[in-house]
């Protein structure tokens, strides 16, 4: 662990908020009522050349939302749609009541054309254009050929979105350097303070990686993430006051400012750290580690861990029989080591196991202890107060590491090189779509100004399933699988965040999400709305399926086979549109869900009586 790190957090979830109960979903045919219009001109759709073909390139850029909603001008009552047409126009559409009694959805009049789309449409391996609303009155949009413009949009209320003409007050091309590779916009925020006003901005690229990364992380392209900061005096005139740069080996699931433009939260496959500040230096604890006189210590242990159960791996000099190894085993405590030798692990445990459930084994020079959790959860360490073992996320891991310790137990640096390892987990207590099997998945909240992080949490078999908004005063959520279920995390915890204290929080469940989720091969996008009262995963085409949460229902049902008695229903509902025309975004709201098709928009009453 870093020294910058302040801890593992648990993510606590809250039992109120469970189903345990939950049966399942009832198949409803009852019809949704659907909105359609044909677009103006056709989208822009930017696709991935053959020098793009990393998994990280695919996860970045190739699976575009091209549906933008003012989530502003939601909250006054108006709904406005936002694309970008095939010339660059930003396009915007409205769903409004027509003669005060019949929905529609209005085409408006484009209120921005992007800089010299001529060229830059044509700039090899670009991007898909991504914007983003920052303010009531502000836009800032990435055209994924490396220029940022920041945009003074004016008031976005319905009509009168479509008739003010928008204005760029900050333009740049090379925003990020001299030969820097096309990004994406992944967050802004706006806000001010007595030096004047700020615009966060989040953008995303992936460049090669150097011979001397390539050789350190195993990886041939490397995530970047830049945190650029904008600053004004006077809201006219903007430019570049700071700029970050962080990091990683792998991609980002998620990623998303703290609404006071302090910290950054990132979910990522792997750790993500902050390698360069314009205005700050940077401190690489790492390379002052490893230097001749304090080289990396090696870990006297590895341990993995599932929600139900602890393996711990030790490595044994050669040799080292059975009959030789101690074991003592209490609910909270443990002490493991060698008769007439060393103490190999001895201390309380985290959280009490079940004894009885718990096992040792011994292959080759191998000891594998497995405790049994009483109590489903994820430890921060083994034994209190005992960090000279190392978490591990997969079995190449735990073989990579004691390849590094054999040379410390026998006289030849690998006497066994092509031996039996073993297995430090059983198989079956993972199903395929829990397991990250390359690969150590986190959730950690970045201070900006110290580059430290404050939080972590290692989410493990918690898999990412899609991020969400929830309020425009808040930072986005993120979906996370638990078991079957998925589960909402708000991130965020107002303007200040006490290191005590977790900045994420369990705020929704889906029930059995995760499992519908993962058994859909096609899935292209999901979401939910602010109100969580259903989720939505969309086909690459055609198909919708939406999971409404459960609802009372007037007279109760027993369940036949079980007994049970049933007082609220859980809905799944199949919206099939017109035609087999490619899924290409889709947007959320509490009333309405949007899909955009190449040729048209759709709106989706999900309430049950008509009307905005």
């Amino acid at each position: 662990m870093a020294s910058d790190m302040a801890g593992l957090t648990d993510l606590k979830v809250r039992p109120d908020l469970l189903d345990t109960s939950f049966i399942g979903y009832k198949l409803s045919l009852e019809p949704l009522p659907t909105y359609k219009s044909d677009l103006v001109n056709d989208l822009d759709i930017a696709s991935l050349t053959d020098k793009q073909y990393s998994y990280q390139h695919i996860k970045a850029f190739g699976c575009h939302n091209h549906l933008l909603i003012d989530q502003w001008a939601v909250q006054t009552g108006c709904y406005v749609i936002y694309f970008i047409d095939k010339d660059w126009n930003v396009r915007c559409v409205e769903l409004t009541l027509q003669d005060g009694c019949q929905l529609r959805l209005v085409n408006l009049h484009s209120p921005f054309q992007i800089p010299n789309p001529e060229n830059l449409r044509l700039v090899p391996g670009r991007h898909n254009v991504s914007m983003d609303f920052p303010a009531p009155d502000w836009a800032v949009i990435a055209d994924g050929a490396g220029t940022l413009h920041l945009v003074e949009t004016g008031p976005r209320l319905g009509a009168r979105a479509g008739h003010s003409n928008w204005q760029v007050r900050f333009s740049k091309s090379d925003v990020l350097g001299e030969n820097r590779d096309s990004f994406v916009l992944c967050d802004t925020v706006m806000h001010s303070d007595n030096e004047g006003h700020h615009t966060e901005c989040l953008l995303l690229h992936v460049d090669e990686a150097d011979e001397e990364m390539k050789e350190k992380s195993n990886a041939t392209y490397m995530t970047v993430l830049e945190w650029l900061c904008l600053t004004s005096h006077d809201k006219k005139s903007w430019s570049v006051s700071r700029t970050r740069r962080l990091r990683s080996s792998r991609s980002a699931n998620f990623c998303s400012f703290e609404r006071n433009g302090q910290a950054l939260y990132v979910a990522g496959e792997r750790d993500f750290k902050v390698i360069y500040d314009s205005a700050r230096p940077v401190v690489d604890t790492e390379t002052q580690d490893k230097s001749p006189e304090n080289p990396d210590p090696l870990p006297e242990y590895t341990w993995l861990q599932t929600l139900d159960s602890v393996s711990v791996n030790f490595t044994l000099p050669e040799g080292t029989a059975k009959e030789e190894i101690y074991m003592t085993l209490h609910s909270s405590y443990i002490d493991v080591g060698i008769k007439n030798g060393q103490v190999l692990l001895s201390g309380d445990l985290h959280a009490p196991i079940e004894v009885d459930a718990s096992t040792w084994t011994l292959e080759t020079n191998r000891l594998t202890v497995d405790l049994q959790k009483k109590e489903a959860g994820m430890w921060p360490l083994v034994v209190v107060g005992n960090t000279k073992g190392e978490m591990v996320m997969s079995e190449e891991q735990v073989a990579e590491i004691h390849q590094r310790l054999a040379h410390l137990t026998t006289d030849q640096w690998n006497a066994n090189p092509h031996g039996n390892q073993g297995k430090p987990f059983i198989d079956h207590q993972l199903e395929d779509c829990d397991a990250y099997p390359d690969v150590q998945s986190m959730l950690v909240r970045i201070e900006g100004e110290r580059h430290t992080k404050t939080h972590q949490a290692d989410l493990g078999s918690h898999q990412w399933l899609f991020n969400t908004f929830t309020d425009v005063e808040k930072s986005l959520a993120i979906c996370l699988r638990h078991d079957v279920d998925g589960l909402i995390w708000q991130l965020g915890a107002g303007d200040s965040v006490e290191t005590a204290s977790a900045p994420w929080r369990h705020v929704a469940t889906f029930n059995a999400f995760g499992y519908v989720q993962a058994s859909n091969q096609k899935k292209k996008y999901s979401v939910c709305p602010p109100d969580f009262s259903y989720a939505a995963i969309c086909d690459c085409t055609r198909y919708t399926y939406v999971y409404r949460q459960p609802s009372a229902i007037s007279t109760p049902l027993r369940n036949r086979k079980t007994g049970h008695q049933v007082t609220a229903v859980a809905k799944q509902q199949v919206l099939s549109l017109e035609g087999a025309e490619d899924i290409l975004g889709v947007q959320a709201t509490n009333k309405f869900l949007f899909i955009l098709t190449p040729r048209r928009l759709y709106a989706v009453n999900m309430e049950r009586e008509e009307g905005p």
